[in-house]
C-alpha cells in the first residue's frame, strides 16, 4: 500500500487532469481539525485511511508514532533526493528506528478502522529553514496560522509549479497552482503538510508560529505593527536563505519616551544623545527611524554576533558595518522584484563612488576603531565599509564573508581569521584596497586645496565670451551669500563644458554616470554642479542652489541637527526649511533688479490666497504636502516677515544655531529674537 498518488504523470497532465476531476469546496492544506494548543501542542483529527501531515516538533524517531497510534498502518516519507518515498516500518530495528523526523518534515500515515483518531503531538513556534530540491519535496507548513497560501508561498516566487495539499476526509487532494489560476487552498496553519514541486531548488525559510520579533512601545496602528513585523521577518528569510545563518533577534521600536525604561534594563543606560537606532545585545528604533533597510542592517549585527560571539567587535569597524551594509543590499535586491543582486551592488557602488568624492577620504586603518568610523561626516564610513566588503566579496565570495565571523569566535584574532577566510593578507588587503577607492572616488578639486572657497573647473575648450560670462555669473552668486545674506564660506566644485566629450567627462567625474541624452545642468547635494555652457538657461539657475545648498550644509549638517522625540532629523518647521531657497532666490533676484522677482511674489500672492490653512498646520510633512503649493506661498509669505523684522541674514544665522541647539525652538528665538508662539 502506497499514498493516493505516485506522481508519474507529467505536470501539465497532472494539473489538467485534477482540473476536470477534483470537486469541493476548498479546503485546509492538511486535516480539517487542526488546533494549535496554547501548551506547545497541535491536536489533529486523523482520518480513516491516508493522512498528510506535518512534523513541527523536536526530533523523534518516526517508531515512536506506532506507539502512540495503534490505529497507524503505514508511514512514508518523501527522499526528495531520490524523488521517491520511503516506507518507515514499525518493527524494532527497523528503517523506522534510523528514520528521525525533524521540524520542517511532512509525512503520509494510514490509519486502518473505520473511526477519526485524534492525535495530540508537540509543536514548536520556532522558525524552519527548509532545504528543496528540484521537483517534489514533502513538506510542512511552520508559519503561523491563518496564513493565505499565495503569502505562504510567495517566499518560493517563480520556482513553485504546483501544490497539493490532502483533505483527510474526503481522500482527495486539494491543489494550488499559481500559473495555471487554481486555487482549491485558502490559508495554510501550523502544522499542515504541503506536497510541493519546484523548478528549482533552494532554501525556504518559514516564520515560526510566533509573532514577528518586535515589540512595540507606545501607540501605533495595526497596519503600522504588520508592516515593522513583516520587516523583521523578511530579514530573517532572506538571511537564512542566501547564506543558512538565522540569530536571535528582538526589536524594540517606540518614541524616546516609551522605549527609554526598556534601554534601560537591556543596555543599563539611558539612550546616546540624540538617538535614533541600533543594535547592542537587541535592536533599539525610534520609530521614525525604522525601516526596512535598517532592520535589514542591524539584524546582521545580529547574526554577526550570533556566529562570533562578543569576539565580533574585534573585527575593524568599518567591516562590521561594511558587512552590514552589503548584507542591506543584497537584502534590497532580493526583496524588490524588479531588481537582481549584482545590478543592485554595481549601482549601490556607483551611487557611494558619487558621494564620496565629495571628501578627502581616510585610509582603511585609520577608521578601524568605532571612535575614528564615527567621527567621519555622516554615513561616510559606512559607504567605505560597503566598497571594502564587495571588494572582499568579489575577491573571495559571500560565503567568506560568513564564514569570517564564525573564525572570529576563536582565539587566534580577527587578522588570522581574515586572511584564513578571505584568503589575503591584511596588509596586501589594505594596499590594493587604497588604490582601488583612489580610483573610484577621486575627491572634488574644491577639497584638494587649502581655500576656503568654492572650486570652478573649466573642461575643454570654452570660448572666451563664454567663459567669462559664467565666471561673472559665479561671483555675483557667491558676493550676494558673503555680502548681503552674511551666510559665510561655501565649498563645492562646478565643472563646466561646452563641447560634448567634455561636458560627458565633466558628468561622469561629478556624478560617476554618464549624461541623460539632452543634459544641460544639473548639481547635487551642494558639492557639486555640472554645467553644459551651449545650453540657453541662465547657469545661475543650477549656480545659485549649489551655493546655497552648500551653506547649509556647512551651517547645519545634518548628522548635527536636533532630533525630535521620535527620532527624525529636522531642521525646522516645514514652512521654514522648504521654502527658504525660493525665498533666497527671490531676495537675489530682488537685488539685481530682475524683473522676475517681482512675478515670483506675485504668483506666490496668488497661491497663498487660495487658503485660509495656519501657519502651524503645514510644520510637519503631512501639513505642509496637504497642498504643498499653497503650503510654499505661505511659507515664503512667513520668510519674507521675519526678514522685515531681523533682516535676510537672520535667516542663515538660524541655521548657525542649529547644531548648538536642543530644539529647533531654540535656534529661531536666538535668530529672530522672539518665540516661535510670538511670530
Amino acid at each position: 500500500m502506497r499514498p493516493p498518488i505516485r506522481f508519474q504523470l507529467a505536470a501539465a497532465l497532472v494539473v489538467g487532469l485534477l482540473m476536470a476531476t477534483l470537486v469541493g469546496d476548498p479546503a485546509r492544506a492538511s486535516a480539517e481539525t487542526d488546533e494549535s494548543g496554547d501548551d506547545g501542542t497541535i491536536t489533529t483529527v486523523l482520518h480513516p485511511g491516508w493522512n498528510m501531515v506535518a512534523w513541527v516538533g523536536p526530533e523523534t524517531p518516526a517508531s515512536k508514532l506506532f506507539d502512540e497510534l495503534p490505529a497507524l498502518g503505514r508511514i512514508f516519507a518523501w527522499d526528495r533526493k531520490e524523488q521517491r518515498y520511503q516506507p518507515l516500518m514499525p518493527s524494532s530495528g527497523s528503517a523506522g528506528d534510523e528514520h528521525l523526523l525533524t521540524p520542517g518534515d511532512g509525512l503520509w500515515l494510514y490509519i486502518g478502522g473505520t473511526s477519526p483518531v485524534e492525535w495530540t503531538r508537540e509543536a514548536s513556534e520556532a522558525s524552519v529553514l527548509l532545504e528543496l530540491s528540484t521537483g517534489r519535496n514533502l513538506v510542512a507548513w511552520a508559519g503561523r496560522d491563518g496564513t493565505p497560501i499565495e503569502e505562504a508561498v510567495a517566499r518560493l516566487g517563480e520556482r513553485l509549479e504546483l501544490a497539493w495539499a490532502w483533505s483527510a476526509e474526503a481522500q482527495e487532494y486539494r491543489l494550488f497552482a499559481p500559473n495555471a489560476g487554481l486555487d482549491q487552498v485558502e490559508e495554510l496553519n501550523h502544522g499542515d503538510a504541503l506536497l510541493i514541486e519546484l523548478s528549482s531548488g533552494g532554501r525556504w525559510w518559514q516564520s515560526g508560529a510566533a509573532p514577528p520579533p518586535v515589540v512595540f512601545l507606545g501607540e501605533f496602528t495595526d497596519e503600522r505593527r504588520a508592516e515593522i513585523g513583516g520587516w523583521a521577518d523578511s530579514a530573517q528569510a532572506v538571511y537564512a536563505e542566501r547564506w543558512a545563518v538565522q540569530a536571535p533577534m528582538t526589536t524594540y521600536v517606540g518614541d524616546l519616551e516609551s522605549i527609554t525604561p526598556a534601554y534601560r534594563q537591556i543596555r543599563g543606560g539611558d539612550p546616546p544623545d540624540r538617538f535614533c537606532g541600533n543594535y547592542g545585545n537587541e535592536i533599539f528604533f525610534l520609530w521614525g527611524c525604522i525601516h526596512e533597510a535598517s532592520v535589514a542592517h542591524d539584524y546582521f549585527h545580529a547574526v554577526q554576533d550570533h556566529l562570533a560571539g562578543f569576539a565580533y567587535l574585534s573585527a575593524p569597524r568599518w567591516l562590521i558595518e561594511g558587512t552590514a551594509e552589503y548584507a542591506e543590499a543584497v537584502h534590497v535586491a532580493l526583496e524588490t522584484p524588479e531588481l537582481t543582486v549584482p545590478d543592485h551592488l554595481d549601482a549601490e557602488e556607483r551611487r557611494i563612488a558619487a558621494q564620496l568624492r565629495r571628501y578627502v577620504l581616510p585610509m582603511l586603518p585609520e577608521i578601524d576603531t568605532f571612535e575614528d568610523f564615527h567621527a567621519l561626516p555622516a554615513w561616510t564610513g559606512y559607504r567605505i565599509g560597503f566598497v571594502a566588503a564587495r571588494w572582499l566579496v568579489d575577491y573571495s565570495s559571500e560565503e567568506s564573508m560568513i564564514g569570517f565571523f564564525r573564525a572570529t569566535a576563536g582565539d587566534a584574532g580577527w587578522e588570522y581569521a581574515f586572511e584564513t577566510t578571505f584568503a589575503i593578507a591584511v596588509d596586501d588587503f589594505y594596499e590594493e584596497f587604497d588604490a582601488y577607492l583612489a580610483e573610484l572616488a577621486p575627491p572634488f578639486p574644491h577639497l584638494t586645496d587649502d581655500s576656503n572657497e568654492p572650486a570652478f573647473v573649466l573642461l575643454g575648450a570654452v570660448p572666451p565670451a563664454t567663459e567669462e560670462a559664467v565666471r561673472e555669473a559665479f561671483d555675483r552668486v557667491r558676493t550676494f551669500f558673503g555680502e548681503q545674506l552674511g551666510a559665510g564660506p561655501a565649498e563645492y566644485t562646478v565643472f563646466a563644458a561646452v563641447e560634448p566629450e567634455s561636458v560627458a567627462a565633466a558628468h561622469h567625474r561629478a556624478f560617476a554616470a554618464e549624461p541623460p541624452d539632452e543634459f544641460c545642468q544639473r548639481q547635487i547635494g551642494g558639492s557639486v554642479a555640472v554645467l553644459d555652457l551651449k545650453c540657453e538657461k541662465d547657469p545661475t539657475d543650477v549656480l545659485f542652489p549649489v551655493h546655497y545648498d552648500a551653506v547649509i550644509q556647512q551651517l547645519a549638517p545634518w548628522t548635527s541637527v536636533p532630533r525630535t522625540s521620535t527620532g527624525t532629523r529636522t531642521r525646522g518647521p516645514n514652512w521654514l526649511v522648504s521654502p527658504s531657497r525660493i525665498y533666497a532666490s527671490y531676495a537675489y533676484d530682488a537685488a539685481a533688479g530682475r524683473e522676475r522677482a517681482d512675478d515670483t511674489r506675485n504668483q506666490l500672492l496668488a497661491r497663498a490666497a487660495q487658503t485660509r490653512r495656519s501657519l502651524q498646520s503645514m510644520a510637519t510633512s503631512d501639513g505642509y504636502n496637504e497642498n504643498s503649493s499653497e503650503s510654499l506661498a505661505v511659507g515664503f509669505l512667513a520668510l519674507e516677515l521675519l526678514a522685515e523684522r531681523a533682516g535676510d541674514p537672520a535667516l542663515f544665522e538660524y541655521y548657525r544655531r542649529l547644531p548648538g541647539s536642543s530644539r529647533w525652538e531654540e535656534a529661531f528665538e536666538g535668530a529672530f529674537g522672539m518665540e516661535i508662539s510670538e511670530f
